[in-house]
């Protein structure tokens, strides 16, 4: 590329001063933009850093530097409006799974109960009762119906559905079950 322009400036019989005259220029525009940039570049790039090595686990508000103008005060705004948004959703999901964890614990401890009795009936030796396992299956069976439907309600929105039913069929079939 150099050569083509030098070329160019031997065929037309051009003075290089010329060539040095703008070549200087465009180098001193280029330096003072830089030494004018370089330092909200700097800036720019340490702001970025900070908000990477942030940790925002727990923190609803962070001690960003000084903004120098509105755009970097929007930023800001932007960025302690998303954190606060992040915590809360962080607590929700907490106390969900708590809850959660919690239900589950009671279900468990309600089902081990028939499952016991079950297993000391056959632990004993002595004859037993189809009737008694009956009851103590379906009691398990009841629970577990409970457990998938409170998943169901909390987690699957899309099995949701309200429609009108016969409740004659749905009692039928209840009082078989328990028969």
């Amino acid at each position: 590329m150099l050569t083509l322009i030098l070329l160019t400036f031997f065929l037309y019989d051009l003075d290089l001063f010329i060539y040095w005259d703008a070549l200087m220029f465009a180098g001193f525009i280029l330096v003072a933009d830089f030494f004018l940039c370089f330092p909200g570049y700097l800036k720019r790039q340490r702001q970025l850093e900070f908000v990477k090595r942030a940790s925002f686990s727990g923190e609803t508000h962070l001690n960003l530097p000084k903004p120098a103008n509105q755009t970097e005060q929007d930023y800001q705004t932007l960025i302690q409006t998303l954190l606060a948004q992040n915590y809360q959703q962080n607590e929700q999901f907490v106390a969900l799974r708590t809850d959660l964890l919690n239900d589950f614990g009671l279900w468990l401890h309600q089902i081990k109960t028939p499952l016991a009795a079950m297993d000391l009936a056959t632990q004993t030796g002595t004859e037993i009762d189809p009737v008694e396992i009956k009851a103590e299956l379906i009691q398990v069976n009841d629970y577990l119906g409970v457990m998938l439907n409170y998943l169901k309600q909390n987690f699957d929105h899309e099995d949701l559905r309200f429609t009108e039913v016969q409740v004659k069929p749905i009692l039928k079939r209840v009082m078989q079950a328990h028969a």
